[in-house]
């Protein structure tokens, strides 16, 4: 078996019994070791992680929603929450093959200017790399944020 393995990345999805389905990002990777016997030895790692994570260098907590636009047009709400200042949430609820999209709530009122903003689309490698943030009650203050995606 282990000479049938070889460094990959995958998505592997997991259905829950109440019918949800869960991603997971699966990555084999191996460290060659020579022998005094001329003959390689394979040390390999798995790691299982998530396919994405929200992580929030804001200095005050933030609350998200993300969406899931499916092949037939419609979006789904995959998953929602608070992230503390600081903080990350790993997205387990989506499946990333499909385009990705954020709304994003911060303290004090501030909201995205054109909501949802798009953050990952593999299919066509697009994605915002900065959005605008309105106040609600100050309509001219905007702030402008920088995306990094970085997905596995």
């Amino acid at each position: 078996m282990l000479n049938q393995l070889e460094k990959k990345d995958l998505l592997w999805c997991c259905p829950s019994s109440g019918g949800k389905l869960f991603w997971f990002s699966i990555c084999t990777d191996a460290s060659v070791f020579h022998t005094e016997l001329n003959s390689p030895v394979y040390d390999w790692k798995v790691s299982v992680s998530s396919p994405l994570k929200l992580e929030n260098r804001l200095p005050c907590p933030l609350e998200f929603k993300i969406w899931e636009r499916l092949r037939d047009g419609k979006n789904v709400e995959r998953q929602k929450g608070f992230i503390s200042s600081r903080g990350t949430v790993h997205m387990y609820s989506a499946d990333i093959r499909n385009p990705i999209y954020i709304m994003l709530f911060v303290e004090d009122g501030w909201v995205i200017e054109k909501d949802p903003v798009l953050i990952l689309d593999l299919a066509s490698n697009g994605h915002a790399s900065s959005f605008w943030m309105v106040h609600q009650q100050r309509k001219r203050s905007a702030v402008q944020f920088r995306l990094f995606v970085n997905y596995v």
